[in-house]
């Protein structure tokens, strides 16, 4: 009996319903999760440190649809955001709601089926490239099925140079490939369920900057051509210049805990120099001067620094249009 043939199936169990509480068997609903994704007074702390407020009274839109960057400094709750839309945890006030049924409302398992995720670690399985991406969908697939996600994430090219090709093994937790190819396989299991909702979270942080490039084109054509509703959550500003709406997360006052402080696009948000998104590409900008990091990080300056001058220079243009501008 070949025992691997059934691992997929087997993992896949595992993926959706770990961590699935007594909430998920209750009688919930079915859903198309096709709506905006609504935060709507929220306020969440931890339960490990529930003196430490995270968000605190967060109102968020995202558009069903559209690429959206969450950002912010460290600890600003850009993940927790994300772990919410999960359902790994509940806010301790406020709703969160897809279209206009609250998450609460939804069956779990229907939840996690309609999200697609791609973290910095991918897990991927001691078994072969196609069982681990097979492992994405929620029923069979066919090999045809599993050559066209890889081809969307751009992980045909270095499969079909395998010896073995679909057929290779990935190793314990993916050791045989490199970060940029175990990042593709990753991506092409989560577009193999065919998602309502993608999410990215630091996926290529942990790269090279030749690894990140391939894996960033990836990502960059997945948003323009799916047409699903994609969130974003990047340290490299770079890798989110192209999304729809940036979102910009931060503390209001001393009250403790983050909400939205600015949106718009990278352009818009540059024209701003006051603020904390300004601020956040500046501080990277400056970072990134010095020695080996120079080196690694900079085609992704160069797109950084463009876009940024670009902004200034608008910005600059409009000041002349209306000097009374204060």
């Amino acid at each position: 009996m070949n025992v691997s043939r059934f691992l997929p199936r087997a993992l896949r169990l595992v993926l959706l319903y770990s961590d699935v509480g007594p909430v998920a068997c209750s009688l919930q609903k079915d859903v198309n999760l096709t709506g905006d994704i609504v935060y709507e007074n929220v306020t969440f702390a931890y339960p490990s440190r529930p003196e430490k407020t995270v968000l605190k009274d967060l109102n968020l839109r995202i558009p069903a649809g559209k690429s959206v960057a969450l950002v912010g400094g460290s600890g600003c709750g850009k993940s927790t955001i994300v772990q919410l839309l999960q359902r790994q945890y509940e806010p301790s006030a406020g709703t969160v709601r897809v279209g206009n049924t609250p998450l609460k409302e939804i069956n779990l398992a229907t939840l996690r089926e309609g999200l697609g995720v791609v973290s910095q670690e991918p897990r991927l399985f001691s078994a072969t490239v196609e069982e681990n991406i097979a492992l994405g969908s929620r029923s069979r697939v066919t090999h045809a099925e599993v050559e066209a996600a890889a081809q969307k994430a751009n992980a045909a090219g270095f499969i079909s140079d395998f010896a073995e090709k679909y057929e290779t093994h990935c190793g314990s937790r993916g050791s045989q490939l490199s970060g940029g190819q175990k990042q593709r396989v990753a991506i092409a299991r989560a577009l193999i369920r065919h998602p309502s909702i993608l999410i990215f979270d630091e996926a290529t942080s942990a790269l090279d900057n030749a690894s990140e490039r391939v894996v960033q084109a990836a990502l960059d054509r997945l948003i323009e051509s799916t047409g699903v509703t994609t969130i974003i959550i990047a340290h490299r500003l770079s890798t989110i210049r192209r999304a729809d709406l940036i979102v910009v997360l931060g503390q209001r006052d001393d009250a403790g805990g983050s909400a939205v402080v600015q949106q718009g696009s990278h352009e818009e948000l540059m024209k701003d120099e006051s603020g904390l998104y300004f601020s956040l590409v500046q501080s990277q900008l400056a970072g990134l001067h010095g020695g080996d990091e120079e080196k690694e990080e900079e085609a992704s300056t160069e797109v950084l620094v463009e876009t940024t001058t670009n902004a200034s220079v608008a910005a600059a243009q409009s000041m002349e249009k209306h000097p009374s501008f204060p």
